[in-house]
């Protein structure tokens, strides 16, 4: 009975430790306390977009919440130069809804003095992909009869840097040849 009184009050104390329960009061160094943009590394400010950690719930979770939920995962961060054709590199993270949803929207994340920042989130409810410097959404359009699962026709938009934002430049329906 005692070994195992012992065994737990181990587990309780590293399981402390590992949560937080310790002296030591200074947070992580990509921890947000105020709300501006953070740093992603210890050593100083960012050089690259591609050195932003995406996996880090202070940058992905204002974007998490634009969408109203869902994951960011970081195999889905791509890197184009979709800002002002300038070689500079631009991450577009896609957040997922970690169901059938499919996709929930994208954010498009540039380097602003050395911190990663949200310029946009483009809502919406399908699959995000890049074709060279654009952002298509690909939505379902579903006809009357339509099972849930398999739209007869799929909306297709296509997103543009205007120099201030991006924005629709095409929008067409095609059929769903998947279905």
């Amino acid at each position: 009975m005692r070994a195992i009184a012992t065994a737990i009050l181990i587990m309780l104390a590293v399981g402390l430790a590992a949560c937080g329960g310790g002296d030591d009061p200074t947070p992580s160094p990509t921890a947000s306390m105020t709300g501006t943009p953070t740093p992603a590394t210890a050593a100083g400010p960012l050089t690259s977009i591609r050195d932003a950690p995406f996996e880090d719930p202070a940058l992905v979770g204002p974007l998490i919440d634009a969408a109203g939920g869902g994951q960011v995962p970081v195999e889905r961060v791509e890197f184009h130069d979709l800002i002002g054709n300038d070689g500079v590199e631009e991450a577009v993270a896609v957040v997922e809804s970690g169901g059938t949803m499919g996709d929930l929207g994208a954010g498009i994340f540039a380097l602003d003095d050395g911190h990663a920042r949200l310029v946009q989130f483009i809502p919406v409810a399908g699959r995000i992909e890049v074709r060279f410097d654009l952002v298509v959404a690909i939505e379902g359009v579903w006809a009357d009869g339509d099972p849930q699962c398999c739209p007869s026709r799929l909306r297709e938009t296509s997103y543009q840097w205007d120099g201030a934002r991006f924005v629709a430049i095409t929008e067409q329906v095609v059929p769903n040849e998947d279905r």
